[in-house]
Formats: C-alpha cells, structure tokens, sequence
C-alpha cells in the first residue's frame, strides 16, 4: 500500500506544470532505513552498523528518501549533475555505471503494465537520452524528453522498481562496509587509527560517509590515518596520537570542499557529518570525548559553526541541521 501511495503521488507530481520545462518534479514520503532492508519471508535483520549507516545515507543523499524512486536535480552549484536516482543517487551525467544500473532496473520492470516504459524508451536511455547535465535539461522545453523522464519515475515508483532499488542500496552498502574494512586493516596503526575505526562506530560512520561522498580513501588520508602530517586546503594537518573521531571531521573538513572555496560546500560537508554523528549515537549512545576531542570542537569546529559569514551556515543552523555537532560544543565546555 506505501509503495502504491507512494506512485500515485510521484504521477500526481509529474503530471503537474508539464509545459515550463524538461524535469518533471520529483519527490515523495519520506523512507525508513529499515523497510529497506525488508524482505518478504525473511526475518534476518540489518548489523547496527549497516542500519546507521543506511540512515545516514538516506538523510545525506536522497533528502530523507524521498528522490530515491524517481530522477531529482540536486542542483550542484557547480552545474556538472545530471539526474539522479537510488538511495546514492548515481549520477546520470557523471558516474557512468549509473545509466547501466536505471537500464537494469528498468529492463526488470519493462513488461509490467503499470511501468508505463518501453524497450524502446530503455534502448534510448542506454544510448545516453538521459545523460545530460542537468542545467542543459531544465533550459530544455523538450515535451518529449519530460514525458519520458515522466515514465522512467512512473517505472521506478512500482513495486518492482522499488525493490529493484532497494536491492541495489543494501548490496551497494555492504560493500562499501567491506571495501573499507580491507582498507582500514591495511593501515600500519602507528597513531592507533586502525584500532579507532575497528572499534569505534562513530568514526568509522564518518570515515563511511566521507568514501561515499568522494570516493575510496586515497593516499592522503592514508597517511594522514599512518600518522604523516599532510597539505589539504586549509593548511597541514597531523594526527594526534592516540587518534580521536574528530581526527576523521579534521581531515574531512580540511580538504577542498570542507574547507571552501564555495561556501555551500563546507555547509553541505559540515551537514553531512551531523547526520552521521547523529545515527551513530544510536549504536553507542553519546560519544566519549577525549581531551583532544574537546580541543578540536572548540578551538576549530565551533568557529566554523559560528561563521555568520557563510550564509549557508547560518541557514542550515537555523534550520537545525547542525543539532547533533551542537551538543558535542556543549558537552566539549
């Protein structure tokens, strides 16, 4: 019943304003991590880990849940997204494995009557009909090119089209889990990172959460988590020893798009860890703060979240989207 709910709701959407431009609105009721995971007959359970990590990415990706059945325009200030889709949002424009995975999923619900697409329509979107760069699509007053983003989100709101995405989230994040265990236990633990990410779920979230945003940790993080200083955006940087969880936010908030230069990027970065902190309490309960932790929230965190001249800032604070990250400042006084 959700699920048909929830397709009636992204046609009534689609339906809506069809003659202003190419994209058809997108969105729907927000998902449970949990529902997800659901397989009818199967009472096995998601690890804690998984089920915060899925929660993160729901908030972090995919606004809740909501654009993860049909194709959304994240509108990137840098103008380079295509249209997205799935709890990763895979990028039609720029993550070239996503056209194959909407190809599979549509081809999975092509004969279903309710699907409302054609083989042909899934030979034209193999071809590259929806790779565009999403700027180009909104200027577009294609009707063609709308009716079939129309039909694609009519597809992907079925229930076969649902779970086909779904399945594709679980299995997309327990390898991500496993991908970064075998990277983590290949650490030397010369500063005690490998011993901080094996065994605490916070920081490990985070270290998660920052793969799935720019991808596998490379050689800079590395050895910044081996213990050697490193040159990122906002300067060197070095590990404390014994390595604290905010010696991930450091790094992550250091580089290129933590640190600047467009200000909506440290903001969205600074979002993202607040949702991680805030499910990985879930799992453990408050976070342990060392004396370095203390340090860090209020010798560097708190001024970036007092940065009244980020607009961007000051708007997702107002909006509470900092909430988590603002209790550790208060428990760090």
């Amino acid at each position: 019943m959700k699920n048909m709910m929830f397709a009636a709701a992204c046609l009534m959407l689609a339906s809506t304003n069809a003659s202003a431009f190419a994209i058809p609105p997108c969105g729907g009721a927000t998902v449970e991590a949990e529902d997800v995971f659901f397989h009818p007959g199967s009472d096995a359970k998601p690890a804690p880990l998984e089920l915060a990590f899925a929660k993160s990415l729901l908030e972090n990706e995919a606004n809740g849940g909501r654009v993860a059945y049909c194709l959304s325009d994240a509108r990137m200030s840098s103008g380079k997204n295509g249209l997205s889709f799935g709890f990763f949002q895979y990028d039609l424009k720029q993550n070239p494995a996503a056209t194959l995975i909407l190809v599979d999923i549509l081809e999975s619900v092509v004969d279903i009557p309710d699907a409302n697409i054609s083989k042909a329509d899934v030979r034209n979107i193999k071809a590259g009909a929806l790779s565009q760069k999403a700027p180009e699509l909104r200027a577009s007053t294609s009707q063609s090119k709308r009716r079939l983003i129309e039909r694609v989100n009519s597809a992907l709101a079925t229930e076969l089209g649902v779970a086909e995405i779904n399945a594709y989230f679980v299995s997309g994040m327990q390898s991500t889990i496993k991908n970064n265990d075998q990277r983590v236990s290949m650490l030397t633990d010369k500063v005690g990172a490998r011993t901080l990410l094996q065994n605490n779920n916070t920081a490990r979230l985070i270290l998660l959460d920052y793969e799935n945003f720019f991808g596998a940790f490379g050689n800079q993080f590395r050895g910044f988590l081996n213990g050697e200083p490193q040159n990122l955006k906002a300067g060197t940087i070095s590990i404390g020893a014994p390595a604290a969880t905010t010696d991930i936010i450091n790094f992550y908030l250091s580089g290129k798009q933590g640190s600047g230069p467009a200000n909506d990027e440290r903001a969205e970065c600074l979002r993202r860890i607040n949702n991680v902190v805030r499910y990985a309490q879930e799992i453990d309960g408050p976070i342990a703060l060392t004396d370095r932790d203390k340090s860090y929230l209020m010798q560097t965190l708190k001024p970036i979240l007092d940065d009244t001249g980020n607009p961007y800032i000051v708007k997702k604070r107002a909006g509470h989207q900092y909430d988590a990250l603002l209790t550790l400042l208060e428990r760090a006084t």
